[in-house]
């Protein structure tokens, strides 16, 4: 193998390792964007400390904002269902309406047709007694 392949490669790894390197910056330091910050001054740790919790509201927030959909899901659910009970309850009110008033209907029919039985029933008597 000659010389020239040999330094390609070897230079294409060399400078790959360059490229990807993940090497920390002094220029990085006291940046409140990094993964895990250093250097920083007291007024930007304190920053720091209000950006973290920030973060934990933001998810409670968002944990709430869940549990507030769902609630109001139920909510909806539960009310499609009373109106659904509702209009159950409202037919079978006026079906017994309905029937309450047929049965007061009845109800007099009955007394007129007991009168005219027993009007009936003496007029029966008195031919009887007649003969």
């Amino acid at each position: 193998m000659s010389v020239k392949p040999v330094c390609l490669i070897f230079s294409i790894f060399y400078s790959s390792v360059f490229l990807f390197a993940n090497e920390i910056s002094v220029f990085e330091a006291g940046s409140l964007e990094s993964v895990v910050p250093y250097g920083l001054t007291e007024s930007e740790k304190v920053i720091l400390n209000n950006k973290k919790k920030l973060a934990k509201f933001d998810r409670k927030i968002d944990d709430t904002r869940s549990s507030i959909e769902i609630i109001n899901e139920r909510l909806d659910g539960l009310e499609s269902l009373l109106n659904g009970e509702s209009r159950k309850l409202n037919t079978t009110y006026n079906e017994f309406t309905k029937l309450l008033k047929q049965y007061n209907v009845d109800k007099l029919l009955l007394t007129d047709l007991k009168k005219e039985q027993d009007k009936n029933q003496r007029q029966l008597s008195s031919i009887e007694k007649q003969f």
